[in-house]
């Protein structure tokens, strides 16, 4: 059986480019491609995808947000983010979500199908140098542990939705409060962990919390 792909990727060109990388192999079917969240919302329960590649930066949303979508939706399909983000704070933000791997765009065809096989290895496909930053990452938290327990109920429930990849506007909807009543929150949690933003302090709670 063919595995069924399909593509989240608002720009025309990068979204050709990977279809037809697709449609060259026998083991793969192209399925759908979408250009918006919302259109993917409309198409999953009927789209049967395996994997689904998705872009962070979308027109209406971003990539974060079609995968919470598909994770809720369709548990079993496989998001892969393939984006020009190299940023430790959106990698972590995507695996956080249920990200399955992370490539990024400036890879070639080969190097997207090798992700691809990796994938369907079992493995977490990462374009070079990504787990290695992953990796670092993780290795070097800076902020004090033992700050965690200080923290009041409500901050631990506010750190505990930033880990999850929600922006401050999510989390205040979340928690029914305004959104300066949730940075006021991230400034008194940044200041407890000693730590200066928001991709440290979630690495933080990730690793000790």
């Amino acid at each position: 059986m063919r595995v069924r792909l399909a593509i989240l990727e608002d720009d025309p060109v990068q979204s050709a480019w990977m279809a037809q990388a697709i449609k060259g192999q026998p083991c793969y079917e192209m399925v759908g491609e979408f250009g918006s969240v919302e259109a993917l919302r409309r198409a999953i329960p009927y789209l049967k995808a395996d994997v689904i590649l998705i872009d962070i930066q979308l027109p209406d949303g971003s990539g974060l947000d079609a995968i919470r979508l598909i994770r809720k939706a369709s548990p079993k399909t496989r998001a892969i983010v393939v984006t020009v983000l190299n940023d430790s704070a959106i990698l972590l933000a995507a695996f956080q979500v249920g990200a399955s791997g992370y490539i990024l765009k400036g890879d070639d065809t080969k190097s997207l199908l090798v992700r691809l096989e990796e994938l369907l290895a079992g493995e977490v496909p990462m374009s070079p140098g990504i787990a290695l930053r992953l990796l670092e990452h993780f290795r070097k938290v800076p902020g004090d542990p033992g700050a965690l327990g200080s923290l009041s109920t409500a901050e631990r429930e506010v750190l505990g939705l930033l880990s999850t990849g929600m922006t401050n506007k999510e989390i205040a909807q979340a928690r029914g409060v305004s959104v300066p009543t949730i940075r006021s929150q991230l400034t008194s949690i940044y200041q407890q962990l000693q730590v200066g933003k928001r991709t440290e302090a979630v690495a933080l709670f990730t690793r000790h919390g």
